[in-house]
């Protein structure tokens, strides 16, 4: 979609690695294409994991997130925590 949205308006995105960015043969299409599917793929991935990550935490009773403006995280004490 954005490939075809800068087509449209003349210009041409370049990659400094080279990959299929040198022209629009079917060759080049098609590693343009394989480079997205697998940067897509790494970021499901990040996802899965981070997901993964927080669940386990939660399932730890440990606290996610971040505390909210205008609000302090209370120090836990051991001692004190029966």
């Amino acid at each position: 979609m954005i490939e075809r949205l800068v087509e449209k308006r003349g210009a041409r995105i370049i990659s400094v690695a080279g990959e299929g960015t040198e022209g629009d043969d079917p060759t080049n299409r098609l590693m343009r294409r394989i480079v997205d599917a697998f940067a897509e793929y790494e970021i499901l991935l990040v996802k899965a994991r981070t997901t993964a990550a927080l669940q386990a935490k939660k399932s730890r009773g440990e606290r996610t997130g971040t505390v909210p403006y205008g609000y302090k995280l209370h120090p836990m004490n051991p001692k004190n925590c029966d």
